[in-house]
């Protein structure tokens, strides 16, 4: 006896759609929070204000900083790229008492004529402490301002004393500094 029944017609395999349709998902969401999360949280002048005034009332005498700066760059040739610097500040009763930069003292600065400038030294170390980070923020904010410049600043500031965590400055989609600071309270 032989069977006669006739041979199902074969059903297409249409499975690899469902992958490519999540694949399409994810990356959709994926874009979308990380748009919502930048478009949802630029810098205020309020937000500044408050974070500054908070520093100001509760600021310790001391305190050390590890601060990462990252910056891009671009090369007159046409290359580009990001450097990134470690600093560490010690701040003692106020005012900036050791820095490295990347694990080292930096090079002296020097006058035109050769000579150790020693205040220019001092006032660039200075413009590492918290005070110096706030007053770099605001220069953004009004060199902006002034030069009619749209820019995307975020920052993050800490909810009880106020001091800078994070702060990010966009220019035309690049990243101009990024600073990352971590701060040790000294007893």
């Amino acid at each position: 006896m032989t069977d006669a029944t006739p041979a199902l017609p074969r059903r297409r395999n249409r499975n690899w759609i469902w992958v490519f349709a999540a694949l399409g998902l994810m990356g959709a969401t994926a874009l979308g929070v990380n748009w919502a999360y930048n478009a949802g949280q630029p810098l205020t002048d309020d937000e500044f204000r408050a974070a500054r005034q908070r520093w100001g009332a509760n600021r310790p005498a001391d305190y050390d900083l590890k601060i990462t700066r990252a910056a891009s760059y671009a090369s007159s040739d046409g290359t580009g790229g990001t450097t990134v610097d470690k600093i560490d500040v010690s701040v003692r009763g106020g005012k900036v008492t050791g820095f490295l930069l990347n694990g080292r003292e930096p090079e002296p600065l020097l006058t035109l004529d050769g000579r150790r400038n020693i205040d220019e030294e001092r006032r660039q170390r200075e413009s590492y402490d918290i005070d110096g980070l706030f007053a770099a923020i605001e220069e953004f904010i009004e060199m902006d301002r002034r030069e009619n410049r749209r820019t995307f600043m975020r920052a993050r500031f800490d909810k009880k004393d106020g001091h800078v965590t994070m702060f990010t400055r966009q220019v035309k989609g690049k990243r101009v500094p990024h600073v990352q600071v971590e701060m040790k309270k000294v007893n």
